[in-house]
């Protein structure tokens, strides 16, 4: 944890499989309570600490089962406070309470209107739209609150390009405050806005 001049004010986690220990952490996000929400993607499971970094709870573990993950990649908190996961290895997003509940999940394995290769980065604007980035399929997938398929994002319709991505490995999404979508795409060494 650092300020925003960059000076260091504390560590917490360790390597290991107890409360406080994460493996392989990868997505990040912050709720409304300052709370630290973590996918520890090779433990398959979601950490929660609190503002001051000590553990509150751990949730999940290995399988397809609800509420179980195969390795979480990113990790985004909706406006009721509802923790939302891009479960790679089982192609869906979950939804869950704080105390790691399982309420909801949407998403297949494919390459089709709401289906995932590989769901990694994850946001929700403020009208509870869910933006996900698909690593392996080369898109960027928006949702309704409920994981209704509304489009996809960045794909070409030129004849010659029908049906083509702008991206490449498109890894990480987050929403501006205006609205936008701001896309990290690794494979092209850039950032996107739409």
């Amino acid at each position: 944890m650092f300020t925003h001049e960059g000076k260091f004010i504390r560590k917490f986690g360790s390597r290991g499989t107890g409360l406080g220990q994460l493996k392989g952490p990868c997505g990040i996000a912050l709720d409304q309570d300052r709370r630290v929400i973590v996918c520890d993607r090779d433990n398959h499971r979601i950490h929660v600490f609190d503002a001051d970094g000590q553990p509150v709870v751990h949730f999940g573990g290995s399988g397809d089962a609800d509420g179980k993950f195969n390795c979480p990649r990113h990790v985004t908190v909706n406006q009721e406070g509802e923790i939302l996961v891009s479960d790679a290895g089982n192609f869906r997003v979950q939804k869950l309470s704080i105390k790691g509940e399982f309420l909801s999940k949407f998403g297949s394995k494919g390459n089709n209107n709401g289906q995932f290769s590989c769901p990694a980065g994850i946001a929700v604007d403020a009208e509870d739209h869910v933006v996900v980035a698909d690593l392996k399929s080369q898109c960027v997938q928006l949702f309704d609150g409920e994981g209704g398929f509304i489009k996809k994002i960045g794909e070409l319709d030129s004849p010659v390009k029908n049906g083509s991505s702008l991206f490449n490995k498109p890894t990480g999404v987050a929403i501006s405050g205006n609205g936008n979508v701001v896309v990290a795409d690794r494979g092209n060494h850039k950032l996107q806005m739409f």
